[in-house]
């Protein structure tokens, strides 16, 4: 079980921190229509709203899931 919740952490991390990176290079322009490879924010079919709250899920999710496997 403990190998699973690791699994969890280190996924939701990696996620969390890729969806603020897709966020944040949608809001600062560094990601254009031109040229971006992450398609989602920059087309228009995500919302930026959605991308952020998801990465901080995620990244709660994390959180969650590292304290209750330091406490046990």
């Amino acid at each position: 079980m403990p190998y699973v919740l690791c699994f969890v952490v280190v996924l939701a991390f990696h996620a969390a921190a890729y969806l603020f990176n897709t966020y944040y290079d949608f809001r600062s322009g560094a990601d254009r229509v031109g040229d971006a490879d992450d398609r989602g924010l920059v087309d228009g079919t995500v919302a930026p709203t959605t991308v952020l709250r998801s990465a901080c899920a995620l990244l709660a999710l994390g959180v969650a899931t590292a304290s209750y496997l330091a406490a046990h």
